[in-house]
């Protein structure tokens, strides 16, 4: 019976939708992306894109790639991404994962 009770939550907090049915350790976001990469000091010199979470304030560096985002440089975005923590790690990279859930604005700059 336990069983049947644990497939039927999860089956119907999957109709629910991803933010319905979110892990207490992740969190859905909406960022802002700019148009163009820009040189930036991590591990090693690279390009990073800038984001931002809201419209009124400054845009920061974003390190970590986002599974399933295509960014293509002249376009400005909003999106949501799913981020999770990553347990242990590496000392040089990030401390989480970021997947696209969604593209909710496309416009070139």
């Amino acid at each position: 019976m336990r069983r049947i009770l644990l497939v039927s939550v999860a089956l119907f907090g999957s109709l629910l939708g991803c933010a319905d049915a979110l892990a207490p350790n992740e969190d859905l976001l909406t960022l802002d992306i700019a148009a163009a990469r820009v040189p930036c000091q991590g591990f090693v010199p690279q390009e990073c894109i800038l984001v931002r979470r809201h419209p009124d304030t400054e845009w920061t560096f974003f390190f970590a790639p986002i599974e399933g985002f295509d960014y293509q440089p002249g376009f400005e975005y909003t999106i949501k991404v799913l981020q999770r923590p990553i347990r242990n790690p590496p000392a040089d990279g990030s401390s989480a994962s970021f997947h696209l859930v969604s593209i909710l604005r496309k416009v070139r700059a």
